[in-house]
């Protein structure tokens, strides 16, 4: 009888094993199973934010934009950057800024009895449903229009939210045939108009994925609005525009500005850009609407 030889190189990561099972062996073996089985966990996994939000506060971080250098690499000599401003002013995030932005909203899960009434803590991940912007523009999460925009994001389990980054993918064209569904059709106060359709007009439309298929928007699983939720990202709004005021006029930002790196490195920004950014997050924050003062 042939014996196999065990040997001490080849492990197995339980904490890894479900995406490698789903992207190396199902979608090989029986691709209508794993196309069946990928949907149903992004629509009973997955968290949205819930299309009121979108239609108040479209764009949750509009001072940020993704660097994928922001945690620095000591292997390449590179340093800690996150929370300090790049050449635009921009806030410079490795997605933890928007992750964390919903954790205090309680989730709305009628038909995930595991989710309803709940709120998320870790082992999520805020994943952007587009990756590619259209006709060949660049990365969503790098563009700032795009990067915090609430149709481009969702909630998912680590492992589920893996799917999501393979280009072109089945996973990743349901989760934007979604999002358009979701929110695409929501009113929009004309003070934000111009702002979403800008954004949207950067995202391709998904193929191959029938809206016969799609759940409805009562099936998903979203975060609920609250009004004190609303006026601390309008209070984070507001400290950010003041500061890149201050520090267009050379003066120095007060207190910590969502981080305190931020408010800090503004100094090394050239004036024009700063009053470029302050004036468009300025429109923004106007077009959000003026009783959103924070308490």
């Amino acid at each position: 009888m042939a014996t196999r030889t065990v040997g001490a190189s080849k492990r197995i990561d339980g904490e890894h094993v479900l995406y490698r099972y789903l992207q190396s062996e199902l979608v090989q073996s029986d691709i209508w199973l794993f196309q069946m089985l990928t949907a149903r966990l992004i629509v009973g996994l997955g968290v949205w934010l819930s299309p009121a939000i979108y239609a108040e506060f479209p764009f949750l971080r509009f001072y940020a934009v993704r660097d994928p250098d922001a945690r620095g690499n000591k292997a390449k000599g590179i340093p800690d950057r996150w929370g300090s401003p790049n050449k635009d002013g921009l806030f410079r995030d490795d997605n933890s800024l928007i992750k964390q932005m919903p954790y205090s909203l309680p989730i709305e899960g009628p038909q995930n009895r595991l989710y309803d009434g709940a709120r998320l803590r870790k082992g999520f991940v805020a994943s952007h449903a587009w990756r590619q912007l259209k006709d060949g523009q660049g990365l969503a999460a790098r563009h700032r229009l795009t990067y915090s925009f609430v149709p481009n994001l969702v909630w998912l389990p680590r492992e589920v939210s893996k799917l999501t980054d393979r280009e072109g993918s089945f996973v990743q064209g349901y989760i934007q045939a979604i999002s358009m569904k979701l929110y695409r059709s929501v009113p929009i106060r004309s003070e934000l108009r111009s702002f979403v359709d800008d954004a949207w007009a950067l995202l391709p439309e998904p193929v191959g994925i029938p809206i016969e298929g799609l759940p409805a928007a009562s099936e998903l699983n979203t975060f609920s609005m609250t009004e004190d939720a609303l006026r601390r990202w309008v209070r984070d709004l507001d400290r950010v525009v003041d500061a890149l005021q201050r520090a267009k006029e050379r003066r120095q930002p007060t207190g910590k500005i969502v981080a305190s790196r931020y408010g800090v490195g503004l100094s090394a920004v050239s004036k024009g850009r700063l009053g470029r950014l302050a004036e468009e997050l300025a429109d923004y924050r106007q077009a959000v609407g003026q009783d959103r003062n924070p308490a």
